[in-house]
């Protein structure tokens, strides 16, 4: 008996007719009832890893500079949490940049998002990744470089408190 509405900037091709095309960049998808909304959950294009591999569009989370990906993806969540009630859900799943960030700086987008949104955290999950993600020359590169490769993402679960004088 759950609802739900599901949305991608750009659906995979196929599947359509289950995923709205939506870009939460644009702003947030008007529902009439958000009042019913008790979950949000966002998936986005991490910033650098999926660079060009979506769109070249500069509005493409993707393909934004650091700090206008922050901006933009706090924007988001906090949009979010105006728009639901007391008690519901904000669910985000991010890996850390390295790999692809410029010289492999590890960049940690939940310790971004964490202070940029500054709502209450009710969980942070640490989802691993399986180490086949990394190929031969990344894992010699770590080692020369004396690096940790990351191998995980975390999901971070704000909820919505009660709204002041409500």
């Amino acid at each position: 008996m759950r609802r739900y509405w599901v949305s991608d900037r750009k659906p995979a091709v196929g599947r359509e007719d289950i995923i709205r095309q939506h870009d939460l960049t644009d702003g947030l998808p008007r529902l009439p009832r958000w009042q019913d909304v008790s979950l949000v959950y966002l998936d986005p294009p991490y910033w650098k890893q999926a660079e060009g591999k979506y769109s070249q569009d500069a509005t493409d989370l993707a393909n934004m500079d650091l700090p206008a990906f922050n901006q933009t993806l706090a924007g988001i969540v906090k949009a979010f949490a105006r728009k639901l009630g007391k008690g519901a859900h904000i669910a985000l799943i991010i890996s850390p940049t390295q790999w692809a960030a410029p010289d492999r700086q590890f960049t940690d987008h939940a310790g971004d998002m964490l202070r940029l949104v500054k709502l209450p955290v009710v969980q942070r999950i640490s989802v691993p990744y399986e180490s086949q993600q990394y190929n031969g020359n990344m894992v010699d590169w770590a080692k020369a470089n004396r690096q940790i490769l990351v191998l995980t993402r975390e999901i971070i679960v704000w909820q919505i408190p009660a709204k002041a004088g409500g």
